[in-house]
Parts: structure tokens; sequence; C-alpha cells
């Protein structure tokens, strides 16, 4: 049976981004911007269909905290040879978008509003429509947990291993996606997702 994302989208996009930070308030929150851009198309039976990563040059803060390169492993290098959102958008649009008009799914609702604000920003046009799928509160509702858990905390749950680098984005939409798979993989027929 196939994943039911309720909607009436044959693709799902699984989008994670890494964005520019500090812990000592070097820059306020709606300063910060992509510079790791990840997404993985898949179709209703958790498939992968295509695959989309890079890495983004910040304008605003182009200097990475400390904090930044520890939390995320992005090195300054990589997104200083990286193209600017405006490119990394167009190359979205024309691999992703206009190919498969996926529903966009993250883990949280900060993807949506860090993408929102990032187009507003450089006055580009915000890929999607309104319609959002936030697996990080859909998923535990489903599951029946009290409250959202984070993407390391649903791996351990589900007595799986994390694989690659967390805080990595295209690390966190692949193993996303395999939390998905064994949730689908683990419920009776009449139970699946």
């Amino acid at each position: 049976m196939n994943i039911d994302f309720s909607t009436n989208k044959k693709y799902i996009a699984v989008i994670d981004f890494e964005a520019t930070c500090s812990n000592d308030r070097t820059f306020p929150r709606d300063q910060m911007e992509i510079i790791e851009f990840a997404c993985v198309v898949i179709d209703k039976q958790l498939t992968e269909i295509d695959r989309f990563a890079t890495f983004v040059r910040p304008v605003r803060n182009s200097r990475l905290t400390k904090f930044c390169t520890e939390l995320t492993s992005i090195s300054q290098e990589q997104v200083d040879g990286a193209p600017e959102f405006e490119e990394v958008i167009s190359q979205f649009n024309k691999q992703i978008i206009d190919k498969y008009d996926p529903l966009f799914t993250s883990w949280g609702r900060y993807d949506k509003s860090q993408l929102q604000m990032d187009c507003k920003y450089h006055k580009v046009n915000f890929p999607f429509n309104e319609e959002h799928l936030d697996i990080k509160r859909w998923l535990p509702q489903y599951l029946g947990f009290n409250k959202p858990k984070g993407i390391g905390g649903m791996i351990r749950y589900l007595g799986m291993q994390f694989e690659g680098t967390p805080h990595r984005g295209i690390d966190d939409v692949l193993n996303i996606i395999k939390i998905l798979q064994k949730v689908e993989d683990n419920l009776p027929k009449s139970e699946k997702i």
C-alpha cells in the first residue's frame, strides 16, 4: 500500500536546509541564510526519483561562525565556492519544480519559513504553493506520541542508526526518508500510512 500524504500530487519533495547561524547573537535570526539546500524527490512508494543538493553562498553574513561550522560541518571554503541563492533557486526550479511539481515536506516548519525568508530577501518567487507537510508534527500524531521528536530522536525510537552527519541537509533528508520507510514497512496492511 502506498503512503498517504493527503495530497493529490504524485511526487513528494523531502527538503532540509542548513543556514548561517550563531550562538552569541552575532546576527539576528531574521538574517540567517540558507547555506545548504537539499531535496530528494520520492514517489508515494517512497522510492527516490531525483535528488538536488548544493551548498549556497551567503551574502548578508558571508563569514560562517565557528558555531555554524561546528554544528553543520560545512566549511567556509564550501560556501565560498558555491552559487548564490538566486542561481540555486533557478537550478532547483528547472530540475525539480518544473519536472515534478512536488508536495513540499520537511521535518518541522523551519525549512518553509527559511525558504520564504530567503526568497523574499533575494526577490525571487517562492517555488511552492502554500501546501506543506510538516513531518515532525504529522508522524508523531499518527503514531500516537505526545510531542514531536527530532530526527535523531525518531531514529532512535525506531531502533535505527542515523546515517551520515547530523545537521547536514542531504543526510537529514535521507534519514527522514528512512524513517518513513521504516514506519511504512512495520505497519499492518490495514494501518498503512
